[in-house]
């Protein structure tokens, strides 16, 4: 936010404060690269305008308190922010050495945060099932269709929801549905993609451990590698029918391409 300059401050700040008004969002917890690189911390002092007008929100009228008092980019400023209402349930803050959460100018931030979770019971939720759609039906169907008379010369905003709910009508008929227990899950996620996922993430929590060595890494970057091309080869599978390559025909794609130019 210290880049938006003094004319966006009002509509952050009354955004904020909305937010923060609210009765089920009581305990506050504001973090990331706030972009402040003339504020001296601890004692927040500035001589940039913009920057004291955050700083009176944050700490005085919002009742934060800001906790990172250590360099977090490699020219020694502390851009990372961490504001807080509550501050007695953060604990254990760390600013991590660079480039040892990810490749960045930036340093990462590690802490602990005190609360009490409910979790949820897991609802399973329906998804098309791509596997088994009737592609050739989908493609008769929307072959049907007069685009030209639906969305042709008209605003973007009145044809999008006319093309979703032909579309979308033309999938619920055609494609049959499952249920997903997980709810981040793409229908194509498998016992496969669960089997690499595990092993990325083996060689995720050896790379980012103390002992963690090059090594490690290396064979992090290479899972991670090939997770996604086993994620990217399943999708395709799951959408492309080998025996129509072209799904939906050339000719509706050869209008979309004609009326975005």
């Amino acid at each position: 936010v210290g880049t938006l300059g003094v004319e966006n401050f009002d509509l952050i700040k009354s955004y904020l404060t909305t937010l923060a008004s609210k009765k089920k969002l009581d305990k506050h917890l504001l973090i990331g690269d706030l972009n402040f690189p003339e504020v001296r911390w601890p004692d927040s002092s500035t001589t940039v305008e913009l920057h004291q007008k955050f700083l009176e929100l944050f700490m005085n009228e919002l009742d934060h308190t800001q906790l990172i008092n250590l360099p977090t980019h490699k020219n020694g400023n502390i851009l990372d922010l961490l504001f807080t209402n509550v501050p007695d349930l953060v604990s254990e803050i760390i600013v991590l050495d660079k480039d040892k959460a990810c490749a960045s100018d930036h340093f990462a931030i590690q802490f602990n945060l005190k609360l009490d979770v409910s979790l949820k019971k897991t609802v399973r939720r329906k998804v098309f099932d791509y596997s088994k759609a009737d592609w050739k039906s989908i493609n008769f169907e929307l072959k049907k269709v007069d685009w030209d008379n639906i969305v042709g010369n008209q605003d973007p905003h009145i044809s999008w929801p006319k093309f979703k709910t032909i579309l979308t009508d033309t999938c619920d008929k055609y494609i049959p549905k499952k249920s997903m227990k997980y709810q981040f899950q793409p229908p194509w996620f498998d016992t496969d993609c669960d089997k690499i996922l595990k092993d990325k993430e083996k060689w995720r929590a050896r790379a980012n451990s103390e002992s963690g060595t090059e090594e490690d890494h290396e064979m992090f970057r290479k899972s991670r590698t090939k997770f996604k091309k086993a994620m990217d080869e399943k999708m395709r599978l799951n959408v492309v029918d080998e025996t129509d390559p072209s799904l939906i025909s050339k000719k509706f794609w050869k209008y979309v391409k004609s009326k975005s130019k």
